[in-house]
Formats: C-alpha cells, sequence, structure tokens
C-alpha cells in the first residue's frame, strides 16, 4: 500500500512539468493577433482622405472619427488598407470610406470609417467694436488661425485688403471680416468742389463743378456744372478730379 502511495506520488511529481511544459509550447505556437482601434484606423482614414483633397494638407484636421467595427483582431503581418468605395474629398464636411483589411494579401475583414473634414486658415478679426462708416486701420484687426470650412469665398485673408477700407456696417470685437463688409472710402464728399475734365475724340477740356452726393475711386456721381449750372454724371479719379467721355 505504501509503495504504491510513493509511485503515485512521484508519477505526478515528473508528469506535472512535462504537462506544463506541453501547455506553454501550444501556446508559443499559436499565430501573434493584432487588434485594430480607433487610434490605429484614424491616421490611415486621415492619410487616404488628406491624399486626394486639394487643399494643402497642413491646412486640413478631420473630426469627429468613428469605424465600425470600433476594434478588429486580425493575425500579425504585412498590414494593408484598400479602400473599395469611391473617394470624394473635393468638398469639405462629413466623409466616410469602406476599407478592406488585408494581411499578407489576405482579405481578413472590412471597415467602414467616417469624420468631418475640415479647413483651417488665416482670417481677420476686429480688435474692437468698430462704428459703421469707420475707415479701418492696422490697429483695428489681427490674424487669426482658426476653422474656415463654413466661412464662405467672401472671407477676407489678408491685412492689404481690409486698412485703408470703409466699413458698410457696424461690428463687434472680435468679429471676422468679410469683403461684402466693406467698401471704398469716398473720396469726394457731397459740397466737394470738384474739377470736370470733359473727354473726347478731338477736344479736352476742364470746368469747376460740385459734388452732389460722395463718390469713391471709379464711382459714378452726380456733379454740378458751375458754368452751365446743369448736373451731370461723372467718374471719379481722385479726390478733386471727375471724368466725363462723350
Amino acid at each position: 500500500m505504501r509503495s504504491d502511495i510513493t509511485f503515485v506520488f512521484l508519477y505526478l511529481v515528473i508528469a506535472m512539468p512535462l504537462s506544463l511544459l506541453w501547455v506553454q509550447t501550444g501556446q508559443a505556437s499559436d499565430p501573434e493577433v493584432m487588434i485594430l482601434t480607433q487610434e490605429d484606423l484614424k491616421p490611415i482614414f486621415s492619410e487616404i482622405i488628406m491624399k486626394n483633397a486639394p487643399w494643402p494638407e497642413q491646412d486640413l484636421a478631420i473630426s469627429n472619427f468613428s469605424a465600425r467595427p470600433a476594434t478588429m483582431s486580425v493575425p500579425a503581418g504585412k498590414i494593408e488598407y484598400n479602400p473599395i468605395n469611391q473617394i470624394h474629398s473635393n468638398y469639405l464636411g462629413r466623409k466616410a470610406i469602406t476599407v478592406a483589411v488585408m494581411i499578407n494579401g489576405k482579405e481578413y475583414g472590412r471597415i467602414r470609417m467616417s469624420g468631418d473634414l475640415q479647413l483651417y486658415g488665416e482670417v481677420l478679426c476686429t480688435t474692437r467694436r468698430i462704428k459703421r462708416h469707420t475707415v479701418l486701420a492696422e490697429n483695428d484687426i489681427r490674424v487669426i488661425r482658426r476653422n474656415i470650412s463654413m466661412l464662405g469665398p467672401d472671407l477676407i485673408k489678408s491685412t492689404e485688403m481690409a486698412v485703408g477700407m470703409r466699413l458698410k456696417t457696424s461690428l463687434r470685437a472680435g468679429a471676422v471680416l468679410f469683403a461684402h463688409q466693406l467698401e471704398s472710402p469716398p473720396l469726394i464728399k457731397r459740397g466737394d468742389l470738384v474739377t470736370i475734365q470733359v473727354k473726347s475724340d478731338n477736344i479736352r477740356i476742364t470746368v469747376q463743378g460740385e459734388a452732389r452726393n460722395p463718390g469713391a475711386m471709379g464711382e459714378l456721381i452726380r456733379v454740378k456744372n458751375l458754368m452751365s449750372r446743369k448736373e451731370i454724371f461723372a467718374k471719379v479719379l481722385d479726390s478733386g478730379t471727375v471724368e466725363v467721355n462723350y
């Protein structure tokens, strides 16, 4: 009886390490698994979308990214992501693509990814509240970088386009400037004395006149001819000269 117990004990002591060794060897021979997460997939989505976009990549950003499924387990190997639907990147907004996940050339599944494509750029903002008809100076505006995806083509992006222009409407501090809010300041005010240049193919004469309404360069204004006392329309050339063509 005692010898039987001793035999069983020795068998367990010797056999157990062999059993453990067999289990460990089996696990090591299994293929290694990679888990793809949203953090892994977002750069892939951004690269595919931005590569086909007409804007500089440094001015683009992706927000509200999501993937379905959110995670995927695949075997280790050379991984590729092949888009299987048409990509429209020539406009901003929500984008969606489906990619086939390839490991060593074999497809292991598909993931649908989506996100918002946004455009960033420089804009001009007012530094203070500015009243209507104020002629803008350099200290009235500042340049900031922000999301311009929804601001449209009317956006003013350089100080040269704004300084010296007059506001058509009052603006709060921090307001973004648009072209439709600005106009050239009048060079001639109502009541100013001006020189009227009359031009035709054969003659060129000048007479004195009086502006009947204000006008900026290139605009047509009503001018009273002080010699004939008649009112005519003339184009503003500068702060003291208007022109009539016959």
